[in-house]
Formats: C-alpha cells, sequence, structure tokens
C-alpha cells in the first residue's frame, strides 16, 4: 500500500474489503471515495447481499432534511418522559420510509443503509449528523444492527459536490476504492449479481481476545502519546475534510482493528489511515509493530514469556492492560491469579503493571489470590487505593 496524502491512498482491493468487512462487523460508517463510473454502488449491493444482509440504497442529490428529519405531523396525544400519555396536542415527526425498513430489518442481524453521492448532500448532512452518530431518524431509534455505509466522488469530480464538513467527516471512516477489474470483469461475465464473493467471517477475525488486545494496543499508544488524543480540526480544509484524530475516531479505530487479522499490517494501517489519518497512522503502527510481539493469551498460558527491561514502556502498558481485561472479561480465578502471577514477575516495574493490577483488584474473583510477591508492591504504592 502506498501513501501519498491524506486524500490519495493507493491500496490493494483485497485491503480495502478487509477493512470495510471488519468495519461492518464493528458497526461503524464507511465513506469510499472514488472517481465517477467504477462500479462502487453495483459492487457493494453485490458483496453486501452475498454476506445474506439487509441492502438498501439511496442517492443524497435525490433528498431533503426532510427525509432524514422526517416530516412534521400533529398528533392527539403527547407522550411524557416517563412513558405516560397525555391528552395534549403536540407536533411529532413522521419516521420516513427507508428508516422504517432499515429499523425492522435491523431488529433482527445486520442490515445496511447505502447512501450514494454523499458529497453532494448540503443541508442534507446536517440533518445526518446524528444519524450516523446515534442512529436516531426522526425520533426513532435503529435496530441494534443498523450500519450506514456513504460513497462520494472527490469533490473536484462531483456534480457541485463539496468537501465534508468537519463533524461529518470526523463520523466516517474514509477508504479509497479500489477498483478490482477481475471481479469486474467475472461481475459483467456472469452478472453482478452472481458474483463469488469472499464470505464476511473468511475476511474478519471473530475473536474476543483479538478485540480486547487491539484495544489495549491503541490505549497503550495513546498513554504514551496523549497529544495525539484530540489535536484538534485540522486548519487545513482539505485535511478537515478526511480522517484526522479525535477520541470518536480513536474509538472506531479501536473497534475495527478487533476485527482484523493482527499479523495482517497492511489492513491496520489502512484502517489507521482511514480513521485517525495518514501521520498518526503510520506512528500507531511503529508502535504496532512492537506491541504484536507481546502476546498475552500466550502469556497466560505459559507459552511465552515478557522480557520486562528490554521492551518499551508504552509497549508494556499495553500489554499489561489488555492482560487485565482479558481475565475480568474471563471472570475466573485461574485466570485472575495467573494474570498477577505475570504481574508479580515485574513487581520491580510499578510504573507499568500498578494500573493493571488495580484494575484486577476491583475485580477479584470469589476464592482468588494474590500472590506474596505481590504484596509488598500492595503496600509501599498503595495499589488498593
Amino acid at each position: 500500500m502506498s501513501l501519498n496524502s491524506n486524500r490519495s491512498i493507493a491500496a490493494h482491493p483485497n485491503t480495502v474489503l478487509r477493512v470495510f468487512a471488519a468495519a461492518i462487523q464493528a458497526q461503524h460508517t464507511v465513506n469510499f471515495v472514488g472517481s465517477p463510473g467504477v462500479g462502487k454502488s453495483t459492487r457493494l449491493a453485490s458483496l453486501v447481499r452475498s454476506w445474506g444482509l439487509y441492502f438498501d440504497s439511496m442517492t443524497l442529490t435525490n433528498m431533503e432534511p426532510s427525509d432524514v428529519l422526517g416530516n412534521p405531523t400533529i398528533s392527539p396525544t403527547t407522550t411524557m418522559h416517563d412513558g405516560s400519555v397525555h391528552r395534549v396536542e403536540s407536533t411529532s415527526f413522521a419516521t420516513p420510509a427507508w428508516a422504517i425498513r432499515l429499523d425492522y430489518a435491523s431488529r433482527s442481524g445486520v442490515a445496511v443503509q447505502f447512501v450514494d453521492e454523499f458529497s453532494c448532500g448540503g443541508a442534507v448532512h446536517k440533518a445526518f449528523l446524528r444519524v450516523l452518530s446515534e442512529r436516531v431518524v426522526a425520533g426513532t431509534w435503529l435496530g441494534p444492527g443498523a450500519v450506514f455505509v456513504t460513497a462520494m466522488n472527490p469533490a473536484d469530480e462531483a456534480v457541485d459536490g463539496a468537501d465534508l464538513a468537519p463533524p461529518t467527516a470526523n463520523r466516517l471512516i474514509h477508504l479509497p476504492w479500489a477498483f478490482d477489474a477481475d471481479a469486474w470483469l467475472q461481475g459483467l461475465s456472469v452478472g453482478f449479481g452472481n458474483l463469488h464473493e469472499p464470505g464476511l467471517r473468511d475476511l474478519t477475525v471473530d475473536s474476543y481476545d483479538n478485540r480486547v488486545r487491539m484495544r489495549a494496543g491503541v490505549a497503550g499508544y495513546l498513554s504514551a502519546n496523549r497529544a495525539a488524543i484530540s489535536p484538534g480540526v485540522p486548519s487545513n480544509p482539505v485535511d478537515a475534510a478526511g480522517a484526522w484524530p479525535s477520541p470518536r475516531t480513536w474509538t472506531i479505530l479501536a473497534d475495527v482493528l478487533g476485527w482484523i487479522d493482527p499479523r495482517n499490517l497492511d489492513a491496520i494501517l489502512l484502517a489507521a489511515v482511514g480513521t485517525v489519518g495518514q501521520g498518526r497512522a503510520v506512528a500507531f503502527l511503529e508502535f504496532y509493530g512492537q506491541f504484536s510481539l507481546v502476546d498475552p493469551i500466550a502469556v497466560l498460558a505459559g507459552r511465552e514469556s515478557v522480557d520486562w527491561t528490554g521492551t518499551r514502556p508504552d509497549v508494556l502498558y499495553a500489554f499489561c492492560s489488555s492482560l487485565a481485561a482479558i481475565a475480568v472479561d474471563r471472570a475466573d480465578a485461574a485466570t485472575w491469579e495467573a494474570a498477577m502471577d505475570v504481574y508479580a514477575q515485574a513487581a520491580h516495574r510499578p510504573d507499568v503493571i500498578v494500573p493493571a493490577v488495580r484494575t484486577l483488584l476491583s475485580r477479584t474473583p470469589r476464592g482468588a489470590r494474590v500472590p506474596e510477591r505481590l504484596r509488598s508492591l500492595l503496600s509501599s504504592v498503595a495499589v488498593a487505593a
């Protein structure tokens, strides 16, 4: 994968596909950016439907804000905050038909709403802000499986297109549309609806331990680079219209990485570039290269050990956080004690183990015991406080 700028990223189609699949699993919005006529809409419909998911599409150029916010209607009653209904006339907003269909489908599984020509939204973008972040349409809370996917041409190639406003851009994972000539030729031959598409499970890693570990990796990087958490909106309007770091986008990245094969560095880098921008993505990948050398699952099982003196402190911090998260999730005394035994090996490194030890002490399973080697540390640094 070659990186030229925040708006010019060349990536292999398979890498883009894996990041997209991870975003669907994590239920975050991907915004595909590509030139007109390269088959974005057709391929996405074929791909998502092949996964057995609901797929519907709409075009922003044909929409008004009321198509998202709903049209006002007069109701003879008013529902209060406690659920009681009063016979007081009030105004409410009718939920658009597309949102009702999406809500129904998303209550039984993942359902994808595709929004095309997203750079031509104008006033509709404002209406979409709450939809993208909270999944609320005209007062209707969509089902838990609702996922949005958007696509757009670059602003200079779109009809009446414009760069996205920073609040909209910061809610999206920005991916380049990588035209797959082989898939297109096959679709042209057999029909795009008959393409043999890779399965969603084949493209992602469904492992809770992986999700915990990746989240701890992002937290570990940010713990040592706190200025990267929220540096503010980029001053360059072009950069502000794409991917840039904020607490929201770092959270999105942590969620998406949890579904990516931890050995696939190209996919990890592309996911990071699409959420927090190129500069921070490259720095994070450098950190991740060290973090990935320490596997908390293997350490817990006794198959690997930790170099407590030769490993970078930020990497050790992330490892300890990951270990604690796994022990808390499993919630059994054996795993809890095994994690504490690992920390006991590093009693001379309170700077990296104390936060994780505090976490475990707050969630001690019945019958679990603190290793003797940690007791003096607990007294000296008041871990239990």
